[in-house]
């Protein structure tokens, strides 16, 4: 048997409504179908409700109280008395709650050893300095007397954190309890391309050879008029029809981004899962309003929003020249070797941009002098994974910024709150 665990990253990546996202759907989908079981730590469990109750739930509500009251207060605004919202928030957070139990296995010591706790600690100061990866190391040894309780299962942690593969004293246990039934991935694709059924004939080019062309363009022309909010501050906030109308659409040759095959619980089906990289230039109609153009562009405020490429050309038509991510889904046929009844199921024009930028921020944070390495005289290690709006140095406004984890220097990406 293979039992599959999640680490609090994978959760806050799939979003509060979990049990919704396609990829958790296909992961447990993958599991029922296979017989193999879904787990959850229970450091885990309490560290995502947690984040929900403290970081978004009372955020929210202290936020709303503030506002309430400022509103109640002001002389000027005749309103009745705004409706309190605990009870609504407090349900949301028992939904959130709920949701955990999808799984039917829970692991996880109720106390540890405070001599296995103290070895840790001081080998971890040792090694990483101020970073403290308690939380790790105990969900790694969770995971490891788990394992080696049940040598006859495969025991999975899905986890974007380095910790689990690289930390020196997490190998040197499962080295020295002969753990061999553990595996670590980085994301639940990577998981289900080495579990999941594997076909000799599903290959990148009948992939490619399976997504027509015209379906692209039928789906990118039912909503083309988003794309220039993605390229330009101008179009961020406009309404439909304040939006220039498309001109000419290219789609240039499709690249594959990644795929996987499923078993459904249905005897010997399977289903696709595809996510294409598809070039595009979607060139618009010249905008008309160039007066208020000219004075967007000259507004020092929009100098600094969200790092928008600003792409027109030199008639004032906006131009998206990006890759776009597409999803689909289709079914295996194992009988005549194809794949058939491809289904759209949605595109970012976003993803790849937003890829490009975290590139430039990392390029940037290898520029940092000398002066403001970290206390340890290394870069600094910035959690990702727990952004946060703070003020800008960059200009007027909020900007996305990354916390180090090691001596909490807070770094600023520039990518204005809209």
């Amino acid at each position: 048997m293979t039992i599959v665990f999640l680490d609090s990253n994978i959760y806050r990546q799939l979003g509060q409504r979990f049990l919704e996202n396609q990829d958790f759907k296909r992961l447990k989908d993958f599991l029922d179908s296979t017989y193999n079981d879904f787990g959850v730590l229970n450091v885990v469990q309490k560290e995502i409700l947690d984040f929900y109750k403290k970081d978004i739930y009372n955020k929210l509500l202290r936020d709303y109280s503030n506002l309430k009251s400022q509103i109640e207060k002001n002389p000027l605004i005749q309103i009745e008395k705004l409706q309190d919202v605990e009870k609504e928030i407090d349900e949301g957070y028992k939904l959130a709650e709920k949701q955990f139990d999808v799984h039917k296995l829970r692991i996880g010591a109720e106390s540890y050893s405070s001599d296995e706790l103290l070895e840790f600690l001081l080998l971890n100061k040792r090694v990483n300095g101020r970073k403290d990866n308690t939380r790790d190391f105990l969900i790694a040894k969770d995971l490891i007397d788990f394992a080696n309780g049940n040598k006859k299962s495969q025991i999975i942690l899905i986890s974007d954190d380095d910790f689990f593969t690289t930390h020196k004293h997490v190998q040197e246990i499962i080295e020295k309890k002969k753990i061999e039934n553990l595996h670590f991935f980085k994301s639940i694709s990577d998981f289900l391309k080495v579990f999941g059924p594997k076909f000799d004939f599903v290959n990148d080019e009948l992939v490619l050879k399976s997504i027509k062309t015209d379906l692209i363009k039928d789906e990118l022309l039912k909503d083309i008029k988003c794309f220039p909010g993605y390229v330009s501050g101008f179009y961020s906030d406009k309404e439909y029809e304040d939006i220039p109308e498309i001109e000419n659409l290219e789609i240039k040759d499709l690249q594959i981004h990644d795929y996987y095959v499923t078993k459904n619980i249905s005897p010997d089906t399977y289903t696709i899962q595809i996510s294409l990289a598809v070039p595009i230039v979607a060139t618009y109609e010249q905008e008309t309003k160039i007066e208020e153009l000219e004075k967007f562009r000259k507004n020092p405020v929009y100098k600094y929003r969200d790092n928008y490429p600003e792409s027109f050309d030199n008639q004032n038509r906006i131009v998206f020249d990006h890759k776009v991510l597409f999803l689909f889904e289709g079914v295996v046929n194992t009988k005549s070797e194809t794949i058939e009844n491809i289904n759209f199921i949605d595109f970012f024009p976003d993803h790849f941009i937003w890829q490009e930028e975290m590139k430039k921020i990392k390029e940037q944070r290898k520029s940092i002098p000398t002066s403001q390495l970290c206390v340890d005289g290394n870069e600094h290690s910035f959690d990702e994974n727990m952004g946060f709006y703070h003020i800008s140095k960059f200009g007027p406004g909020l900007s996305w910024h990354y916390r180090c984890k090691k001596c909490g220097m807070i770094y600023d990406t520039g990518d204005f709150f809209d």
